[in-house]
């Protein structure tokens, strides 16, 4: 049986860009996702890398679940900075907590693998920070956090439904840029590395 891991995105420029380095090949075309498949020839036999670009969450992650035994789950796109000044538009963020401002939601963790050979200033690669999603696009969090978003949270919500994914996961944020060619490269870089 292959490893599937599963690479999420809704942003359609970054799709396009990992499309074209990885040479992923669309295998399906939906109103709602678009899925896309490449064997590494190193791991052909072993493992299957799955990408998916779409619209809407849940209808992209039925049919996943539905075609293939999950064994990584990886979300990818952009965030923006918040309250931390150390980041810049090049760094590349794996938080692992997740917050939202909505009425009784519970923060979210993530563990996840850290590879013991990382050179994180090679990759420009941040672990282990705070990512608010917002109700309200001007909102704040009542506690500081790192970087923020729109949908993590609650994409993290409803995949965690269901607890067999809650290990599995992996969240990877690419800091926002006018100019997100550098950005690009760098995230590429990271994503070979967990995959």
């Amino acid at each position: 049986m292959k490893l599937n891991k599963i690479i999420f995105t809704s942003n359609k420029v970054l799709s396009n860009k990992l499309v074209t380095n990885f040479n992923f090949t669309k295998i399906k075309s939906e109103d709602f996702f678009e899925i896309y498949e490449w064997n590494r020839e190193l791991y052909k036999d072993e493992e299957n890398i799955v990408f998916v670009y779409f619209n809407d969450f849940s209808k992209s992650f039925s049919f996943i679940e539905e075609h293939y035994d999950i064994f990584k789950i990886i979300f990818v796109w952009f965030a923006e900075v918040m309250w931390n000044t150390e980041l810049v538009g090049w760094d590349v963020i794996i938080p692992n907590t997740f917050i939202t401002s909505k009425n009784s939601k519970k923060p979210i963790f993530v563990d996840y693998a850290v590879w013991e050979d990382y050179d994180l200033n090679d990759f420009w690669l941040v672990l282990n920070w705070i990512c608010f999603t917002w109700e309200v696009e001007n909102e704040y969090p009542e506690f500081l956090a790192d970087i923020k978003d729109n949908e993590i949270y609650n994409l993290l919500e409803e995949t965690q439904k269901k607890q067999k994914y809650e290990e599995i996961i992996v969240v990877i944020k690419l800091i926002k840029k006018d100019d997100n060619s550098q950005t690009s490269e760098n995230i590429i870089k990271v994503l070979d590395l967990v995959l």
